[in-house]
């Protein structure tokens, strides 16, 4: 069934090189897409200028000349899309609660997850655990994801790229638990602290 997942950011910093992390994940995919064999396609809009009836265009148009349908769909990211009605000045909030009903919506259409992130409040740069309160503009953001993943990490836990996946938020699973990553972004990879710790000593990664 269709889900919508709300990943809120809260630190991300670069991380220095490790080739062993490397060669384990470029194995992973190489397994992957030999199992699997994805094709990711990635369209691009200026900011503040999309909205979800120019992503639903674009789905049918992949499904009508490719006969492609999407298996996952992910937003980058939803507090920047634009909503197609009117508010008012002040309605900031409405349009982000607005856009997200309609992302929703869009996953349930296309029978498929759909992934995005929002921001955090300036209140909650600074704390350990990230919660559904401290989601910036519209609370209401919350009550529409089905899931909310929290990325947390203190200043120390940067420095030594580390974080954690707190579930903040779910409509089905548990929630209040965290899970301890490390975490590259410039390859895009996380991998659980707890698994890493479990691999027998010596083992090659590779």
């Amino acid at each position: 069934s269709a889900k919508m997942i709300l990943v809120q950011l809260s630190m991300m910093v670069e991380i220095e090189k490790d080739e062993k992390m490397l060669k384990k994940a470029v194995k992973a995919r190489i397994a992957f897409w030999s199992l699997h064999k994805p094709r990711l396609f990635v369209k691009g809009y200026p900011s503040k200028s999309t909205t979800t009836e120019m992503m639903r265009s674009y789905l049918y148009w992949m499904e009508g000349e490719h006969s492609l349908k999407p298996d996952l769909i992910v937003v980058d990211y939803g507090d920047i899309v634009r909503s197609s009605k009117q508010f008012g000045p002040d309605g900031e909030r409405f349009i982000q609660a607005d856009v997200f009903e309609q992302m929703r919506a869009m996953a349930h259409e296309f029978d498929c997850p759909l992934v995005t992130a929002s921001q955090c409040n300036r209140a909650a740069v600074n704390h350990p655990v990230i919660r559904m309160e401290d989601i910036a503009e519209s609370y209401a953001k919350c009550a529409i994801a089905d899931h909310i993943i929290a990325l947390c990490a203190t200043e120390d836990e940067a420095k030594d790229h580390r974080m954690r996946l707190f579930f903040a938020g779910s409509r089905e699973g548990e929630t209040g638990r965290a899970v301890r990553v490390r975490r590259d972004w410039p390859r895009c990879t996380m991998e659980e602290i707890d698994a890493l710790l479990a691999q027998p000593k010596g083992e090659d990664a590779s």
